[in-house]
């Protein structure tokens, strides 16, 4: 067997090479369910459930809108749980991202899930992930929005991810 061992990795230039280093990841849960659509969504908390944990300062949420503890290229996962009745219904979860400090918030591209017509309960997950640039943590913010028809989304089975990339 081989081992390598090295003190640092240089660019061709003699700067050092920037390796990225994770320094936020985390889980948040939906605290309760809801019916039809909320923007923001409001009321997590961070998910510390059986053998789970989490890396770095928390994220924080006011009133639907989240701040970042720290500037960096960050990957944002929504998970929704959603069940109704009835037929064609179509759902999702995602992000909206600010600039500004939340005066404006634009939208991101999302999927949908779609339930064709049904006679009774149906259910299904949407998941939309997308990365933020956060160069400002004073600006840059983010909440979590919901659309669809004839829905209830599910606490328990709702969550944003939040894990830092690296640097910006």
């Amino acid at each position: 067997m081989s081992t390598l061992r090295v003190n640092t990795i240089q660019e061709a230039d003699g700067t050092a090479f920037p390796f990225p280093e994770v320094t936020l990841a985390q889980s948040w849960m939906l605290d309760s369910g809801f019916s039809g659509n909320a923007n923001p969504i409001q009321g997590w908390s961070k998910y510390t459930a059986a053998n789970t944990s989490a890396l770095g300062s928390d994220m924080s949420e006011s009133n639907g809108i989240w701040t970042f503890p720290s500037t960096g290229f960050y990957w944002i996962q929504t998970q929704g749980y959603h069940y109704g009745s009835g037929g064609n219904s179509s759902t999702t979860i995602y992000p909206e991202f600010s600039i500004d400090g939340g005066s404006n918030f634009s939208q991101s591209e999302r999927s949908y899930t779609n339930v064709a017509d049904s006679s009774g309960t149906w259910y299904n997950t949407s998941i939309n992930a997308h990365f933020f640039d956060v160069t400002n943590t004073s600006t840059h913010k983010c909440k979590i929005r919901t659309d669809g028809n004839n829905q209830t989304i599910n606490g328990g089975g709702t969550f944003v991810r939040f894990i830092r990339l690296g640097n910006t």
